[in-house]
C-alpha cells in the first residue's frame, strides 16, 4: 500500500525524506511558519531509528497544522471581537470549537469554516468540516 501511494505521489515521499535528512542534520525541524522543534528532545529515549525518523518527519506537518490552527483562531476572534453572541473557547488538535445562538449557527458555522479555509496560503487546499450541536458530547 505504502510503495502505491509513494508511485502516485512522488513529491511526497520526496519531502518526507528531504524532512528526515534536514532534521538529522541540523537536530530540528522547522514549520512552514518557521517553529523549531528540536528533534533530539522530542526522541529523547527512543532508541528506534524508526521512530526518531517518525519524528522528524510529523513534526512538521503537525507543527504547521497547529500553526494555521492559530492563526484561524486570531483571525476568527478578530472577525467577531465586538460580537457578544459569538464565543471561540476550545481548540482540540485541528478543530475549533465555538458557541453562539441556535438561529446563528449557520452564519457563525459558515465564517469558522471561511476563516480556517483562508488562514494560510499552501500548495494544496485547506479542507473544512462543520459540525453543530447543543453541546459538546453531539459534536
Amino acid at each position: 500500500i505504502v510503495k502505491k501511494y509513494f508511485k502516485a505521489l512522488p513529491r511526497v515521499e520526496r519531502y518526507l525524506e528531504e524532512s528526515a535528512e534536514q532534521a538529522k542534520e541540523r537536530g530540528y525541524t522547522r514549520t512552514l511558519w518557521g517553529r523549531i522543534r528540536p528533534v533530539a528532545e522530542a526522541a529523547e529515549g527512543l532508541r528506534d531509528r524508526s521512530a526518531r525518523k517518525r519524528i522528524a518527519v510529523n513534526s512538521p506537518i503537525q507543527g504547521t497544522a497547529a500553526d494555521v490552527a492559530r492563526k484561524a483562531m486570531v483571525d476568527f476572534q478578530e472577525r467577531f471581537q465586538n460580537d457578544d453572541e459569538v464565543h471561540l473557547f476550545l481548540q482540540v488538535h485541528d478543530s475549533l470549537i465555538c458557541e453562539c445562538p441556535p438561529e446563528r449557527a449557520s452564519e457563525v458555522g459558515e465564517a469558522l469554516a471561511d476563516t480556517m479555509r483562508s488562514a494560510a496560503s499552501l500548495a494544496v487546499p485547506l479542507e473544512t468540516e462543520g459540525k453543530r450541536g447543543s453541546s459538546l458530547a453531539d459534536v
